[in-house]
């Protein structure tokens, strides 16, 4: 059965289309640009502390930079061609370290990490929040799962593509992602995502800020939605630490890593397009659930006997996982004020890096001495214990 586009009223099929085509580009470029980076930074510095470092000036803004973002937008009567010009200034970044790194002093490469860091959440949930310029309202689950969708097929095709382009000619892998991401900003453009204009006076950006931070906290659905997400995502950002790990110690190389984290994606993909013909009739719920089975799919995972038991595990793990997405973009829209759209989505979406970096960090620290099958099931039970809190938050209950 094929996958039609949500259709209605106020639907405008061909800039949808090209609002997918280029939220897909530019996740490819977001997805791809660490794997890029680091093989960059080896070939032309030789050092892995530098690669730490840049890896590192791109993780920190984001905490700081999605609240900023996300009341700019709000407050924007032109939101269309500032996302568009925010996605051309991403793509720039990435063509800028391909050029400059290991060839111009070091700060100015951080520089530009910190900058495309800094941008990174307007490829994400900025994107996001700006659906219901393409779509009715009775059409933006669907709308939100083929969104998510995009999420998944970048995290499968940006690390291949940076990997890939980066064997050929070191700077090429960021030079590639730099193109797709130039691409997708034009499309971004072409899409046309301005809202209609909003009634009654504007807000101040400073109570623009705080009115989208405190929201997340106030109301009891967002709050929930958001701090099972958030704590989940400390286990997503060491999968790729574990899965190598764990690909190592099962005899299959530690490159057989990569196609667990293909699989997982690959199960999340399956998912989404299901989502995107079926809505979700409980989102709520749905992140409840997602969360914990994808957790407790990893924990097996970690006691697997041979790889192929893994692999299997981790693509229900992302069969799982796949609706979770789907299911917040759809709390944030049910539940975000009128104003305060991109506000929610990038908030949100930059506290949930925060966390996978934390992930990240925590597993590199500990997968030498503990073992990558240890800490693989500590990264699931990150993922189960997300899906208690939100239920104990109230996740679990909220009927859309």
């Amino acid at each position: 059965m094929p996958i039609t586009l949500p259709e209605g009223p106020a639907t405008a099929p061909h800039r949808l289309r090209a609002y997918l085509a280029g939220a897909t580009a530019l996740r490819v470029g977001d997805e791809g640009f660490a794997v890029a980076l680091v093989l960059l930074a080896a070939a032309r510095t030789g050092s892995a502390s530098v690669a730490g470092a840049l890896l590192a000036a791109a993780l920190l803004p984001h905490a700081l930079s999605g609240p900023l973002l996300g009341a700019l937008l709000d407050r924007s009567p032109r939101r269309g061609p500032l996302v568009a010009a925010g996605c051309a200034a991403f793509a720039a970044t990435l063509a800028g370290q391909a050029l400059l790194l290991g060839r111009a002093p070091l700060a100015l490469a951080l520089v530009l990490a910190l900058a495309t860091g800094a941008l990174g959440p307007l490829v994400t949930g900025g994107l996001t929040s700006s659906l219901p310029a393409l779509v009715p309202r009775g059409a933006l689950d669907r709308a939100h799962a083929l969104d998510a969708a995009t999420f998944n097929v970048a995290a499968v095709a940006g690390p291949l593509v940076a990997a890939g382009a980066a064997a050929v000619w070191a700077p090429l892998g960021l030079l590639v992602l730099a193109a797709a991401a130039g691409a997708g900003a034009v499309a971004v453009a072409a899409a046309r995502l301005t809202p209609p204009p909003a009634s009654g006076e504007r807000a101040g950006l400073g109570d623009t800020l705080r009115r989208g931070v405190a929201v997340l906290w106030r109301r009891p659905a967002l709050r929930a939605t958001t701090l099972a997400t958030s704590i989940a995502h400390v286990g997503i950002g060491g999968l790729a630490l574990a899965a190598t790990a764990v690909s190592a110690s099962l005899d299959a190389g530690a490159a057989a890593g990569g196609v667990l984290l293909a699989a997982y994606a690959a199960g999340a993909l399956a998912a989404s397009l299901a989502v995107a013909r079926r809505p979700l009739a409980n989102p709520d719920r749905a992140v409840v659930l997602g969360l914990a089975g994808a957790g407790a799919c990893l924990v097996v995972a970690a006691a697997a006997p041979a790889y192929a038991a893994c692999l299997l595990l981790f693509a229900l793990a992302g069969l799982c996982d796949g609706p979770v997405l789907a299911a917040t973009f759809a709390v944030r829209a049910r539940e975000a004020p009128p104003g305060l759209e991109a506000s929610v989505f990038t908030t949100a979406a930059s506290l949930k890096v925060s966390c996978a970096a934390l992930g990240g960090a925590a597993a590199g620290l500990a997968v030498e001495p503990l073992g990558g099958a240890l800490v693989l099931a500590l990264l699931g039970v990150a993922q189960l214990a997300g899906a208690a809190v939100g239920a104990l938050a109230g996740a679990g209950g909220r009927r859309a």
